[in-house]
């Protein structure tokens, strides 16, 4: 789907005149290709451990899940949950003597189809949202 333009319609009425005017445009040419481009994030975070997450640790017992706050938990976000806190993100569980070296592991290396592995929202600081804890 080709990204929508929008008309602005108080465009005129902007202190910084075209300048400003085509800095909206462009935001907005981002915005509707980012709703075009959306992908839920259950579906998102499935894909993330298949092709991210998984491979690395196929040697290592280990379960994901995607679990905690957050609309994409239960299937509820849409394209406009993609401007707060919303992202690649996944808990590892594995025996306590794999933790540091799949952390090690995974913090190496967190490419994911283009998006932004590092967010952060509010007071949530800046990070790669993959958590590795023990499974008992």
């Amino acid at each position: 789907m080709a990204p929508r333009s929008f008309r602005l319609p108080y465009a005129g009425m902007t202190n910084g005149g075209a300048q400003n005017r085509q800095a909206a445009r462009a935001l907005l040419t981002v915005a509707s290709a980012r709703v075009a481009d959306f992908l839920p994030g259950c579906e998102l975070c499935a894909a993330f451990d298949a092709e991210v997450v998984a491979p690395p640790l196929r040697d290592t017992a280990h379960a994901g899940a995607l679990w905690g706050p957050g609309s994409d938990v239960l299937g509820y976000d849409t394209a406009q949950s993609t401007d707060h806190g919303w992202g690649p993100r996944l808990s590892v569980f594995a025996a306590q003597r794999h933790v540091a070296a799949t952390r090690a592991t995974l913090d190496a290396g967190l490419p994911f189809r283009g998006r932004p592995m590092r967010y952060g929202w509010d007071e949530v600081a800046v990070a790669h949202h993959v958590r590795v804890a023990t499974l008992g």
